[in-house]
């Protein structure tokens, strides 16, 4: 995931993930360390790759993503991200006009690009594989955050 968040410097502008429990694991000081590119947080029902329909609303937390930040990511990315349990989930990155450019469901273990035309090079260098011929129109293109 480390080499796909470095090329993501190139397309991406910020990164968002959730909040969907209130029993956070301590994870050193991860929220701290991230203040200075810290942009929101906002209580949703939708965030890149779920719609939820529980009357709970969920915490999206919105950070700027550079390098400075990617380092921080990357010392914690698999506690905070891979762990179901950790009380964040489903990380993404998005352009700068928000629309989303990686989608990961945690809880699904799933991952997958939205991508433009002139992206799928920088696609193909992250991935020794991508199945093409997989594309599916985008069922939400207008969707920003």
């Amino acid at each position: 995931m480390v080499k796909t968040l470095q090329q993501g410097l190139a397309i991406a502008d910020y990164f968002v993930f959730v909040q969907k429990s209130q029993q956070i694991k301590q994870h050193g000081n991860f929220l701290e360390k991230m203040v200075p590119w810290f942009i929101s947080m906002d209580y949703v029902s939708q965030w890149p790759g779920t719609i939820s329909y529980s009357d709970a609303q969920t915490k999206l937390f919105k950070y700027q993503f550079c390098q400075e930040s990617l380092d921080i990511l990357c010392e914690y990315y698999n506690d905070l991200f891979i762990d179901a349990n950790s009380g964040f989930e489903d990380f993404s990155l998005l352009r700068s006009d928000g629309t989303p450019w990686l989608i990961t469901i945690t809880h699904e273990h799933e991952a997958y690009f939205k991508v433009c035309k002139d992206e799928i090079n920088l696609v193909n260098s992250i991935c020794d594989m991508v199945e093409w011929d997989s594309l599916h129109e985008d069922m939400m293109p207008e969707e920003r955050y």
